[in-house]
């Protein structure tokens, strides 16, 4: 039996003050939601930065993280 789950790394709103990532998110979004309408895992896990000076700020990523 072969189970496939999407893993989804540092997807978060804080990289998009780099640069304009629009392609780039529209693409995961669309993954993310053909594995959930298969009822297959999705799992995220995210970078949590100490420096509060980061965008991936613990406290920011908290109130940032992609809502999919």
């Amino acid at each position: 039996m072969q189970i496939k789950a999407l893993l989804v790394i540092d997807a978060q709103n804080g990289i998009i003050y780099f640069k304009d990532f629009t392609r780039e998110l529209h693409k995961i979004e669309n993954v993310i939601q053909k594995f959930k309408s298969r009822n297959e895992p999705v799992i995220f896990i995210k970078q949590i930065d100490e420096n509060k000076n980061s965008p991936l700020y613990k406290t920011q990523v908290e109130m940032t993280y992609m809502n999919l």
